[in-house]
């Protein structure tokens, strides 16, 4: 149950509810930060030894991540507070990483997947049937909007989840989350094909984030 909500559902609505102020590239940067949160973890509450490089990296990390969260450069200083959502999120799945290593190791990825699925399953229809869909129905986009959140469900979720839940049982928890080294980048060109801007700082900031990530997950 604490990796169906922690894992998976409260991640979920915190990322959907964040994209409506934050574009896919910002979310997908962001989403680079959750090697940081599973080191943390691991530290805290799984008895995982730190090198100095892995302390530095997520000092660097940290410091691209903020300069992310600053819409218009370090200038300006604009703060999105939406952008903090995907934070907590990723803090989540920094979580869920360690909490699958450590306690489920005796499941297989598809098993583990099925039952977080089964447990989410009636708080999201209870979210559905409690929400007003008269708006969205009625929207010209409505059904190829549809077709794409189905796509996304099976093929973002479903799958991804199960192939991750696979590595981490694997490789580990701090190298499955080190997944996330490529997502910025492509997040980047479907933000630039999307048609959504990106500023030079955040560039900058995407490569400090990869560069703590690098450290983070460097061996003696």
């Amino acid at each position: 149950m604490v990796v169906a909500f922690i894992g998976n559902l409260i991640p979920a609505f915190l990322f959907s509810f964040a994209q409506t102020r934050v574009n896919s590239s910002l979310a997908g940067m962001l989403n680079a930060t959750t090697p940081f949160f599973a080191l943390i973890f691991a530290l805290m509450f799984f008895r995982h030894k730190a090198y100095w490089k892995q302390i530095v990296g997520i000092a660097i990390g940290l410091a691209g991540a903020f300069g992310l969260v600053m819409r218009n450069g370090f200038s300006d200083m604009t703060f999105n507070a939406y952008a903090l959502l995907i934070v907590v999120a990723t803090c989540m799945y920094g979580y869920n990483v360690n909490q699958v290593k450590k306690f489920l190791s005796g499941f297989t990825g598809f098993e583990i997947t099925s039952l977080a699925y089964l447990f989410v399953f009636p708080p999201s229809i209870a979210a559905l049937i409690f929400s007003d869909p008269t708006e969205t129905v009625a929207n010209p986009h409505f059904t190829m909007s549809l077709i794409y959140l189905v796509i996304l469900s099976i093929a973002g979720s479903v799958i991804a989840v199960i192939f991750m839940n696979m590595l981490i049982q694997k490789a580990g928890a701090l190298f499955a989350s080190s997944v996330t080294y490529v997502i910025p980048v492509f997040a980047i060109f479907w933000g630039i094909a999307d048609g959504e801007s990106i500023t030079g700082v955040q560039i900058f900031s995407i490569f400090t984030v990869l560069a703590g990530v690098y450290l983070v997950n460097k061996s003696e």
